[in-house]
């Protein structure tokens, strides 16, 4: 679906830094907006989609690698809520 916009982009360019990039933003606004871990995860888990999803038969012969690239966006997203996290805990502490 991206390709429809980006008709020239590199597909390493998605896949490595801007999905990733995109899975710390959902990650932090998960701690941010009071919590809400598991909004942030189900977003980083479809991004996959945006780059696989071309068609329906692209979509069935990749979807292991739309579970592996989700997988991995889905920790990123989740090491991105635990530091966010504690650095909104220890600002909330009182001196």
């Amino acid at each position: 679906m991206v390709y429809w916009v980006f008709k020239d982009a590199n597909p390493m360019l998605l896949v490595l830094i801007i999905c990733p990039l995109l899975s710390l933003a959902f990650g932090a606004s998960g701690a941010w907006l009071r919590h809400r871990m598991r909004y942030g995860l189900c977003i980083s888990f479809l991004l996959p989609l945006l780059f696989i999803a071309v068609n329906l038969p692209t979509l069935t012969g990749n979807f292991d690698s739309w579970l592996m690239y989700g997988l991995f966006y889905v920790s990123i997203s989740y090491f991105a809520y635990k530091i966010t996290s504690r650095i909104d805990i220890r600002l909330k502490q009182p001196k």
